[in-house]
């Protein structure tokens, strides 16, 4: 089994990991967060992605995360609780609740889940300066 760690933080340096994925906001009461998961491991692995927000459920997946690749998974423009489920090759690694922040003007936030390349799990929710 895995090890598994769950990691909540701020850092400017995790800012990278969305790379030019990130889009103005052009109110500050609509959220602009994004679900990705980042797979650091030498191998593919299968993925599903569960996220309940406000009560509506979606999944995503399987899908194959190929060695060293990022999937946006989706888009959040709502506020609320969000409930994060990441199963990988059939075992569940991740199960997290957050609420969605609304940050300011021109910034979005997001939740990333890392495949670590030591086989640890790890995950966090950031808002971009």
């Amino acid at each position: 089994m895995e090890r598994r760690s769950f990691l909540t933080g701020l850092g400017t340096g995790a800012a990278t990991l969305i790379g030019g994925c990130s889009n103005s906001l052009s109110s500050t009461t609509s959220p602009n967060h994004l679900v990705q998961l980042s797979n650091q491991r030498a191998t593919s692995h299968e993925v599903v992605v569960e996220l309940e927000i406000t009560g509506d459920e979606r999944e995503y997946g399987p899908k194959t995360v190929v060695a060293n690749s990022q999937w946006d998974v989706e888009q959040i423009t709502s506020t609320g609780e969000l409930t994060l489920q990441v199963s990988v090759d059939d075992e569940s690694v991740l199960d997290d609740t957050h609420d969605v922040p609304t940050p300011g003007e021109n910034r979005t936030s997001y939740a990333a889940v890392r495949l670590e390349s030591d086989g640890e799990v790890t995950a966090f929710v950031e808002e971009e300066d």
